[in-house]
């Protein structure tokens, strides 16, 4: 029996229940559109990208300044949470660009 990591987890299983690419059918359009998303969110917008919080390289924020109607927020992404695919940097808050374009 293999050594359990975590709750009744061993690695494998673990592994496993984070890979969405497997348990979602269509991952692959998902990850496309919000790649796409992402890209019209920096084009269209004031963006501050990859500034430093701290000193690991991972300790990095994107921060979309308010202006004329539209609103504050950010995006972090910490360290060995769900940045390694896609990166961080093809999923930049395409959130932000749809919610400020109905304003």
């Amino acid at each position: 029996m293999a050594k359990t990591v975590f709750r009744e987890y061993d690695q494998q299983a673990l592994d496993a229940e984070y890979n969405n690419r497997e348990k979602v059918r269509d991952s692959a359009d998902w990850l496309s559109r919000y790649a796409i998303a992402s890209a019209e969110t920096r084009a269209a917008l004031d963006c501050r990208l990859d500034l430093a919080y701290g000193a690991h390289p991972g300790e990095r924020l994107d921060v979309f300044p308010a202006g004329p109607r539209r609103f504050t927020c950010s995006s972090t992404a910490a360290t060995g949470i769900g940045w390694t695919s896609p990166t961080r940097a093809s999923s930049r808050a395409p959130f932000i660009h749809r919610v400020s374009r109905s304003s």
